[in-house]
């Protein structure tokens, strides 16, 4: 998968946190939501950060040597009570 690590400008980042982003499909990417007739859940999950860039909602730091660590949820602060 093309991963890539986001600042909210969606620059890429090396070694300093980011957002999870994939800038190409990939095979296992869901392509709809049921029950979605608009596609409008589907874009507000995944595009709606970055137009036409897959956001995973995961903060992440790729390293110089091309390693990735996951952080974590990077909407968890969204999703409290």
């Amino acid at each position: 998968m093309k991963v890539e690590a986001f600042n909210e400008v969606a620059q890429s980042l090396i070694n300093q946190q980011g957002e999870l982003v994939c800038t190409a499909p990939f095979p296992s990417m869901p392509i709809y939501f049921w029950d979605d007739l608009d596609n409008k859940k589907y874009h507000a999950a995944y595009f709606e950060k970055y137009p036409d860039i897959w956001a995973h909602s995961d903060f992440v730091k790729i390293t110089h040597n091309g390693g990735v660590i996951i952080l974590g949820r990077s909407l968890a602060d969204l999703m409290q009570p």
